[in-house]
Protein backbone atom coordinates (compact mmCIF):
# COMPACT_ATOMS: atom_id res chain seq x y z
CA UNK A 1 0.00 0.00 0.00
CA UNK A 2 0.94 3.53 -0.66
CA UNK A 3 1.39 5.96 1.77
CA UNK A 4 2.30 9.78 2.61
CA UNK A 5 5.72 10.50 2.60
CA UNK A 6 7.50 11.90 6.09
CA UNK A 7 8.09 16.04 5.68
CA UNK A 8 11.47 15.43 7.02
CA UNK A 9 13.33 12.22 4.84
CA UNK A 10 15.95 12.25 7.49
CA UNK A 11 13.22 11.93 10.73
CA UNK A 12 13.73 8.82 12.40
CA UNK A 13 10.31 7.59 14.10
CA UNK A 14 10.56 5.75 17.75
CA UNK A 15 8.52 2.89 17.70
CA UNK A 16 8.02 1.38 20.82
CA UNK A 17 6.72 -2.17 21.72
CA UNK A 18 3.18 -1.72 22.33
CA UNK A 19 2.85 0.13 18.38
CA UNK A 20 4.55 -3.13 16.83
CA UNK A 21 2.57 -6.18 16.51
CA UNK A 22 3.82 -8.98 18.65
CA UNK A 23 5.62 -12.44 16.68
CA UNK A 24 2.42 -14.41 15.34
CA UNK A 25 1.10 -17.47 17.68
CA UNK A 26 2.32 -21.11 16.47
CA UNK A 27 0.03 -22.52 14.02
CA UNK A 28 -2.87 -23.98 16.09
CA UNK A 29 -4.19 -25.89 12.34
CA UNK A 30 -2.86 -28.35 10.32
CA UNK A 31 -1.41 -26.26 6.67
CA UNK A 32 -4.41 -28.81 5.07
CA UNK A 33 -7.66 -26.70 6.08
CA UNK A 34 -7.22 -23.78 4.07
CA UNK A 35 -10.55 -21.70 3.26
CA UNK A 36 -12.25 -22.12 -0.01
CA UNK A 37 -11.06 -18.79 -2.39
CA UNK A 38 -13.08 -16.12 -3.68
CA UNK A 39 -13.02 -16.43 -7.34
CA UNK A 40 -15.08 -13.38 -8.26
CA UNK A 41 -12.52 -11.12 -8.14
CA UNK A 42 -9.67 -13.39 -8.26
CA UNK A 43 -7.88 -15.42 -5.92
CA UNK A 44 -8.33 -14.57 -2.23
CA UNK A 45 -9.37 -15.36 0.80
CA UNK A 46 -12.22 -14.33 2.90
CA UNK A 47 -11.46 -12.87 6.65
CA UNK A 48 -12.45 -15.70 9.06
CA UNK A 49 -10.97 -16.80 12.46
CA UNK A 50 -10.74 -20.26 9.96
CA UNK A 51 -8.26 -18.66 7.87
CA UNK A 52 -6.61 -16.65 10.32
CA UNK A 53 -5.80 -20.42 11.88
CA UNK A 54 -4.91 -21.79 8.51
CA UNK A 55 -2.40 -18.91 7.37
CA UNK A 56 -0.61 -19.17 10.53
CA UNK A 57 -0.22 -23.11 10.22
CA UNK A 58 0.83 -22.78 6.70
CA UNK A 59 2.93 -19.75 7.11
CA UNK A 60 4.70 -22.04 9.64
CA UNK A 61 5.33 -24.99 7.27
CA UNK A 62 6.80 -23.17 4.78
CA UNK A 63 10.13 -25.08 3.58
CA UNK A 64 13.08 -24.50 3.91
CA UNK A 65 14.39 -25.09 -0.16
CA UNK A 66 11.73 -22.01 -0.71
CA UNK A 67 12.91 -19.50 1.59
CA UNK A 68 16.85 -20.03 0.63
CA UNK A 69 16.06 -20.33 -3.38
CA UNK A 70 13.56 -17.04 -2.61
CA UNK A 71 16.36 -15.13 -1.12
CA UNK A 72 18.88 -16.05 -3.67
CA UNK A 73 16.52 -15.08 -6.45
CA UNK A 74 15.77 -11.53 -4.20
CA UNK A 75 19.69 -11.20 -4.48
CA UNK A 76 20.48 -12.08 -8.25
CA UNK A 77 16.70 -10.56 -9.58
CA UNK A 78 17.14 -7.06 -7.78
CA UNK A 79 20.86 -7.17 -8.19
CA UNK A 80 20.38 -7.77 -12.22
CA UNK A 81 17.37 -5.04 -12.19
CA UNK A 82 19.98 -2.18 -10.57
CA UNK A 83 22.06 -2.63 -13.52
CA UNK A 84 19.22 -2.74 -15.66
CA UNK A 85 17.34 1.05 -14.70
CA UNK A 86 21.29 2.26 -13.31
CA UNK A 87 21.16 4.86 -16.19
CA UNK A 88 17.87 5.51 -15.23
CA UNK A 89 18.75 6.51 -12.28
CA UNK A 90 20.10 9.99 -12.48
CA UNK A 91 17.73 10.90 -15.35
CA UNK A 92 14.78 10.43 -12.43
CA UNK A 93 16.80 12.45 -9.83
CA UNK A 94 16.78 15.21 -12.12
CA UNK A 95 13.79 15.56 -13.12
CA UNK A 96 12.59 15.52 -9.44
CA UNK A 97 14.34 18.22 -8.44
CA UNK A 98 13.93 20.40 -11.34
CA UNK A 99 10.09 19.81 -10.81
CA UNK A 100 9.71 20.54 -6.99
CA UNK A 101 12.65 21.64 -4.32
CA UNK A 102 13.91 18.89 -1.83
CA UNK A 103 15.87 16.18 -1.61
CA UNK A 104 15.39 13.26 -4.48
CA UNK A 105 14.92 10.26 -2.23
CA UNK A 106 13.33 9.74 1.51
CA UNK A 107 13.43 7.76 4.21
CA UNK A 108 10.20 5.86 5.84
CA UNK A 109 9.87 3.53 8.63
CA UNK A 110 8.00 0.10 7.85
CA UNK A 111 7.48 -2.86 9.48
CA UNK A 112 9.08 -6.11 8.06
CA UNK A 113 8.70 -9.83 8.91
CA UNK A 114 7.23 -10.34 12.30
CA UNK A 115 7.35 -6.36 13.12
CA UNK A 116 10.80 -5.70 12.77
CA UNK A 117 10.73 -1.90 11.50
CA UNK A 118 13.46 -0.89 9.17
CA UNK A 119 14.02 1.80 7.03
CA UNK A 120 12.31 1.82 3.42
CA UNK A 121 13.64 3.93 0.82
CA UNK A 122 11.95 5.59 -2.64
CA UNK A 123 12.16 8.31 -4.56
CA UNK A 124 10.15 11.54 -3.66
CA UNK A 125 6.97 11.87 -5.09
CA UNK A 126 5.24 14.46 -3.00
CA UNK A 127 6.63 18.07 -1.55
CA UNK A 128 8.63 18.11 1.52
CA UNK A 129 5.95 19.38 3.27
CA UNK A 130 3.52 16.51 2.36
CA UNK A 131 2.77 16.10 6.51
CA UNK A 132 4.26 18.73 7.99
CA UNK A 133 1.12 19.28 9.26
CA UNK A 134 -1.50 16.78 8.92
CA UNK A 135 0.53 14.30 10.12
CA UNK A 136 1.03 10.40 8.70
CA UNK A 137 -2.26 10.21 6.36
CA UNK A 138 -2.66 7.49 3.13
CA UNK A 139 -2.80 9.53 -0.27
CA UNK A 140 -5.53 9.88 -2.16
CA UNK A 141 -6.85 10.11 -6.03
CA UNK A 142 -5.37 13.04 -7.41
CA UNK A 143 -3.71 14.38 -4.42
CA UNK A 144 -2.88 17.78 -4.62
CA UNK A 145 0.45 16.75 -2.59
CA UNK A 146 1.78 14.89 -5.17
CA UNK A 147 3.97 17.00 -7.35
CA UNK A 148 3.87 16.27 -11.71
CA UNK A 149 7.14 14.12 -11.93
CA UNK A 150 5.80 12.09 -8.72
CA UNK A 151 2.46 11.46 -10.40
CA UNK A 152 4.03 9.62 -13.42
CA UNK A 153 6.90 8.77 -11.21
CA UNK A 154 3.74 6.79 -9.45
CA UNK A 155 1.77 5.53 -11.88
CA UNK A 156 4.69 3.90 -13.59
CA UNK A 157 5.74 2.58 -10.03
CA UNK A 158 9.70 3.89 -10.54
CA UNK A 159 9.27 5.60 -6.94
CA UNK A 160 9.70 2.15 -5.74
CA UNK A 161 12.81 1.49 -7.50
CA UNK A 162 15.24 2.20 -4.83
CA UNK A 163 14.06 -0.20 -2.85
CA UNK A 164 15.99 -2.53 -4.87
CA UNK A 165 18.95 -1.90 -2.13
CA UNK A 166 16.22 -2.87 0.46
CA UNK A 167 16.12 -6.03 -1.11
CA UNK A 168 19.51 -6.58 -1.28
CA UNK A 169 19.75 -5.86 2.44
CA UNK A 170 17.37 -8.50 3.08
CA UNK A 171 14.57 -6.05 4.35
CA UNK A 172 12.66 -7.21 1.83
CA UNK A 173 11.70 -9.78 -1.04
CA UNK A 174 10.99 -8.91 -4.57
CA UNK A 175 7.00 -10.61 -4.04
CA UNK A 176 5.55 -10.02 -1.00
CA UNK A 177 2.66 -8.38 0.70
CA UNK A 178 3.40 -4.61 0.56
CA UNK A 179 5.26 -2.72 4.11
CA UNK A 180 2.79 -1.03 6.22
CA UNK A 181 3.48 1.98 8.23
CA UNK A 182 3.33 1.42 12.00
CA UNK A 183 1.35 4.46 12.77
CA UNK A 184 -1.53 2.53 10.96
CA UNK A 185 -0.94 -0.72 11.98
CA UNK A 186 -2.59 -0.86 15.18
CA UNK A 187 -6.07 0.76 13.56
CA UNK A 188 -6.02 -1.69 10.95
CA UNK A 189 -5.71 -4.74 12.67
CA UNK A 190 -8.62 -3.59 14.66
CA UNK A 191 -10.60 -2.93 11.66
CA UNK A 192 -9.85 -6.10 10.33
CA UNK A 193 -8.80 -8.55 12.81
CA UNK A 194 -5.81 -11.00 11.33
CA UNK A 195 -4.32 -7.86 8.93
CA UNK A 196 -0.94 -8.64 11.54
CA UNK A 197 -0.49 -12.33 9.60
CA UNK A 198 1.04 -10.22 6.55
CA UNK A 199 4.02 -9.76 9.05
CA UNK A 200 4.27 -13.76 8.85
CA UNK A 201 6.90 -13.13 5.56
CA UNK A 202 8.97 -10.40 4.48
CA UNK A 203 7.26 -7.79 2.89
CA UNK A 204 7.89 -6.96 -0.91
CA UNK A 205 8.40 -4.58 -3.57
CA UNK A 206 5.19 -5.99 -5.65
CA UNK A 207 2.16 -8.47 -4.43
CA UNK A 208 -0.53 -10.15 -5.60
CA UNK A 209 -2.67 -7.65 -4.09
CA UNK A 210 -1.23 -4.71 -5.79
CA UNK A 211 -1.71 -6.83 -9.25
CA UNK A 212 -5.10 -7.86 -8.52
CA UNK A 213 -6.60 -4.58 -6.82
CA UNK A 214 -6.76 -0.97 -7.42
CA UNK A 215 -4.79 1.38 -5.06
CA UNK A 216 -6.81 1.51 -1.61
CA UNK A 217 -6.82 4.87 0.43
CA UNK A 218 -9.22 4.16 3.14
CA UNK A 219 -9.77 1.40 6.32
CA UNK A 220 -12.53 -0.53 4.66
CA UNK A 221 -10.97 -0.68 1.39
CA UNK A 222 -7.66 -2.59 2.76
CA UNK A 223 -9.73 -5.71 3.59
CA UNK A 224 -9.89 -6.45 0.00
CA UNK A 225 -5.73 -6.28 -0.23
CA UNK A 226 -5.83 -8.49 3.02
CA UNK A 227 -7.94 -10.98 1.58
CA UNK A 228 -5.00 -11.25 -1.58
CA UNK A 229 -2.27 -11.18 0.39
CA UNK A 230 -3.61 -13.90 2.72
CA UNK A 231 -4.00 -16.19 -0.28
CA UNK A 232 -0.10 -14.91 -1.48
CA UNK A 233 1.11 -16.07 2.05
CA UNK A 234 -0.77 -19.87 1.92
CA UNK A 235 0.14 -20.59 -1.91
CA UNK A 236 3.94 -18.80 -2.23
CA UNK A 237 6.03 -20.77 -4.43
CA UNK A 238 8.45 -19.91 -6.97
CA UNK A 239 5.94 -19.98 -9.72
CA UNK A 240 3.25 -17.89 -7.87
CA UNK A 241 6.13 -15.64 -7.54
CA UNK A 242 7.28 -15.60 -10.93
CA UNK A 243 3.55 -15.35 -12.00
CA UNK A 244 3.03 -11.73 -9.92
CA UNK A 245 6.72 -10.39 -11.42
CA UNK A 246 4.99 -10.87 -15.17
CA UNK A 247 1.46 -9.52 -13.68
CA UNK A 248 3.83 -6.51 -12.54
CA UNK A 249 5.45 -5.78 -15.89
CA UNK A 250 2.28 -5.51 -17.20
CA UNK A 251 1.12 -2.80 -14.68
CA UNK A 252 4.31 -0.71 -15.28
CA UNK A 253 4.45 -1.02 -18.97
CA UNK A 254 0.75 0.27 -18.77
CA UNK A 255 0.99 2.91 -16.37
CA UNK A 256 -1.60 1.42 -14.02
CA UNK A 257 0.21 2.25 -10.76
CA UNK A 258 -1.64 4.72 -7.92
Amino acid sequence: MAVDELADPTLTILITADRVPARPAAPSAPASDLPAPSWAHGRRFPVTAATRAAVQAHAGRTSRAYVVGKRVVDVIGSALLALIVLPLLPVIACCIVLDSPGPVLYRQVRMGRHGRPFVIYKFRSMRPDAERHGGPVWAQADDGRVTRVGRFLRRARLDELPQLWNILRGDMTLVGPRPERPEFAPMLERAHPGYGLRLLVKPGLTGWAQVCHRYTGTVAETRMKLEYDLYYICHAGHGFDLQVLLRTVGVVLGMKGR
